[in-house]
């Protein structure tokens, strides 16, 4: 590393190096993703019909924790909200 006149040093940029891995590791994600998204089964289920819910009705899948959290007393809802 060389000095400048003010007394700094000149440090070698990080971009052309750390970068390059970054950008090999998210290619490799990509392909893995795509791949598996392509390969793998993820069936669906049938249209909704609001005239026939499941028994039990069940949340989606991000909201479970909370359909599970009232089903043990509606005490248990409050902390989350907080």
């Amino acid at each position: 590393m060389k000095q400048t006149r003010f007394g700094k040093q000149d440090f070698v940029k990080s971009s052309p190096h750390f970068f390059r891995l970054i950008y090999g590791a998210l290619l490799i994600f990509l392909v893995l993703a795509l791949c598996g998204g392509a390969l793998l089964p993820a069936p669906l289920l049938g249209p909704a019909d609001p005239g026939n819910p499941p028994n039990p009705a069940k949340s989606a899948w991000f909201l479970l924790w909370i359909q599970e959290l009232v089903s043990y007393g509606t005490f248990f809802i409050y902390p989350a909200l907080a």
